[in-house]
């Protein structure tokens, strides 16, 4: 390059470490702008009382090859930044009156559902085997940029088309395979990653369970926020800049193109910029309305969003020998769980919840004979009519009780050191969360693909979109494409 282009990276999240190490290794001037003082977006890690850790977002790391496709094109190994420790089971998951324990090795698999749902194990196979291949075409699909109509008369996506099976949902295509309602289940509640019910997400999402039956999952050593760590240190050797508690408060537009960024007040200049934040929030925000007529405030505000999270993070001088590294534990109705959650926006008495448990693996996460659990528990987002300033106190001990019944942590308010908690309020008020849907905009059809915000911003060609609100949309590997798509679209552009 005769004179390198600079570009402002808005967020140091997932998607904004992987686009700055991938910009920096081709030699632009990259500078990352970060309002916190630390990387990670909700990425991050949580420390409380210096001595437990948690994560404060993401704790399932699946579909590995991706995040070593990103390493791989700066010619680097994932494997050589941090540790990694594959599951096996992949995780506890609890229903009322049973106990089921995946695993990615298809031979134990089978004995694992012969003692439980006897009579499917013939459907797995056969899952594996037409999800095999659906999972070859439909991740061709994901890997294009749709930022035009005609991406959709490509030959992948000509291909994939019939793969997406775009009429039929995800327990519909389910019930092909499986017979028991619970196994169904158990391979469906990956729609939470997507923040939807099994009811409503599309079939394509099938691929979800299937990545990590076929390709496992893994613990990171320190947690996923370790992670991130080793993305900007990558970055950095590759000359990247990382700015701390820099918020920035506008971009500047000239004849549709972004020509400078606000930061705490002061003017940067910049050839282009990529926007790693909560899409709908941070457009808004940042770009005034009169320059993204096909994202305004109105279209902006119709669009359906994903559910909240109500979180809890417990330090506790004690350990659940009986937890696993991942626990989910059902609601004894769980479609009318997931229906409470998105469509009537009420709190189910026995909710649905996940329980993580890492220390399990890493002793590094607590102290000896201590531990760090992570409680999530999917709720409705913000559109709800709930107070969550009232509700907070009350709703804690709702879930602790859920934990001590449901979860078999017996006495558990007995051993809590330390706690926080982070409601659907505090997402949307702390984190920059729309509505406090963390899982972002929803992943129906027609809100994917060339219909979800473009990977090259639709109104703006040099701005561009990494993160869960552009395409393909929500969740580590997807996000992590994202980059992906986003920074061969700036170099295309901007050569």
């Amino acid at each position: 390059m005769e004179s390198k282009k600079k570009i402002a990276i808005i967020g140091a999240g997932p998607g904004g470490l992987a686009a700055a190490m991938l910009l920096a290794h081709d030699g632009y001037d990259v500078h990352v702008y970060e309002a916190k003082p630390h990387v990670g977006g909700r990425n991050a890690r949580l420390t409380l009382e210096d001595v437990y850790h948690f994560d404060i977002g993401p704790t399932f790391f699946l579909y590995k090859p991706l995040l070593d496709e990103v390493f791989a094109k700066v010619n680097r190994k994932l494997d050589d930044k941090v540790t990694l420790i594959p599951l096996d089971p992949l995780y506890q998951l609890i229903f009322k009156h049973k106990k089921i324990y995946p695993s990615s090795n298809p031979s134990v698999m089978r004995e694992e559902i012969s003692r439980v749902f006897p009579g499917n194990e013939r459907g797995y196979d056969q899952y594996l085997k037409e999800e095999g291949k659906r999972f070859s075409a439909i991740s061709k699909v994901l890997k294009l940029p749709f930022t035009k109509i005609s991406d959709y008369l490509h030959p992948d996506v000509v291909t994939g088309l019939p793969y997406l099976d775009p009429f039929r949902s995800l327990y519909q295509r389910l019930q092909r395979f499986f017979k028991d309602e619970e196994l169904i289940y158990a391979m469906a509640f990956q729609a939470k990653y997507l923040g939807m019910s099994p009811w409503q997400c599309p079939s394509a999402f099938s691929i979800l369970s299937y990545m990590e039956h076929a390709y496992g999952l893994f613990h990171v050593k320190g947690g996923l926020n370790a992670l991130a760590q080793a993305m900007k240190e990558e970055a950095e050797s590759f000359g990247a800049t990382f700015h701390f508690n820099a918020r920035v408060n506008q971009l500047e537009i000239e004849n549709q193109r972004v020509t400078s960024i606000i930061v705490n007040e002061q003017k940067i200049d910049v050839d282009g910029a990529i926007l790693n934040g909560d899409f709908a929030t941070s457009i808004q925000e940042l770009v005034d309305e009169k320059h993204r007529p096909s994202w305004n405030n109105k279209k902006l505000s119709k669009k359906n969003y994903s559910c909240s999270t109500f979180m809890l993070y417990l330090g506790l001088d004690t350990q659940y020998e009986h937890l696993h590294h991942h626990n989910l534990i059902f609601s004894e109705d769980y479609r009318s769980n997931v229906l409470d959650m998105t469509e009537r926006l009420v709190l189910t008495p026995d909710a649905s919840f996940y329980v993580h448990n890492p220390v399990k693996l890493d002793p590094s996460i607590a102290p000896v004979g201590h531990s760090a659990l992570y409680v999530l528990v999917p709720v409705p987002n913000t559109l709800a009519d709930i107070d969550w300033n009232v509700l907070k106190e009350d709703y804690t001990q709702r879930v602790l009780q859920f934990l001590e019944e449901r979860a078999g942590c017996k006495d558990i308010t007995k051993h809590i050191q330390a706690m926080k908690v982070i409601t659907p309020f505090d997402w949307r008020d702390d984190f920059g969360v729309y509505l406090g849907a963390t899982f972002n905009m929803a992943h129906s059809f027609d809100q994917l693909l060339y219909f979800r915000a473009h990977n090259r911003f639709n109104d703006i060609p040099n701005l561009y979109l990494v993160g869960g609100g552009t395409h393909p949309g929500s969740g580590l590997p997807t996000i992590y494409q994202s980059a992906l798509i986003s920074t061969q679209l700036l170099k295309d552009d901007l050569k």
